[in-house]
């Protein structure tokens, strides 16, 4: 099966020796066997190219959590106009949205706000502002930098990956090997949303090409190319 031409990392288009790589973790718990799926999945494509002693962690110039991630690209200045980020974000925050009646709300007092039966409405709030922020956040600074050829958001949204028992683990492996041949996720500004882009290949064809950008800029430092 032929890949499909993506625009997400491509080799040609790297000015290698200038690349900033940033690595985003969103979320943990259990969920974060998800994550060590699809980080598990680029450390075997960069052990094919470098070695069995290649490491995920060597790879990356900044590894952090989304508010930090976000902001450290935000504030970086480029060495020069050719300088360019190289941004994977792998997430498993909560998106689940509660929804709370206005008019009922404008009654509420301080404490019905802090609880409402078995929801903490003024925390539901805080937190979704805080993942739209970010949602909206990566994409316009990550495009403003001249970089949205190299970003990759991988997210898990199902709400119901929770609780540990011997069945569910062995789910979330297998959410994340089926996350890897899913279509590569591109944000929509017209919903504000992120969806499935049928023309830009798979998350797993996008690793595949990121280890080998990261393997090319690896080898560049290492023999001192400047």
């Amino acid at each position: 099966m032929m890949e499909s031409r993506s625009e997400v990392f491509q080799m040609e288009h790297q000015p290698f020796g200038k690349l900033t790589r940033v690595l985003i973790i969103d979320g943990g718990g259990v969920r974060g066997i998800i994550l060590g799926v699809i980080l598990e999945f680029l450390e075997s494509q960069l052990q094919k190219l470098d070695g069995e002693d290649a490491r995920v962690a060597d790879y990356f110039d900044v590894i952090a959590g989304p508010s930090r991630g976000l902001k450290r690209i935000g504030r970086c200045s480029m060495p020069n106009e050719e300088g360019r980020f190289l941004v994977l974000f792998l997430g498993t925050g909560s998106t689940q949205v509660r929804k709370y009646d206005a008019k009922k709300a404008s009654k509420w007092s301080i404490l019905r706000w802090l609880k409402n039966r078995i929801t903490n409405p003024l925390l539901d709030l805080v937190s979704r502002t805080i993942q739209d922020i970010n949602k909206n956040y990566d994409s316009i600074i990550v495009g403003a930098l001249h970089s949205s050829g190299n970003f990759l958001r991988i997210q898990v949204l199902d709400e119901n990956l929770v609780g540990v028992t011997k069945k569910n683990l062995k789910n979330l492996v297998k959410v994340g090997e089926e996350l890897l041949k899913k279509p590569i996720s591109r944000f929509d500004f017209r919903t504000g949303e992120y969806g499935p882009s049928s023309d830009q290949g798979t998350n797993e064809e996008a690793l595949i090409r990121l280890a080998a950008i990261l393997s090319k800029e690896k080898r560049l430092r290492t023999s001192g190319f400047r």
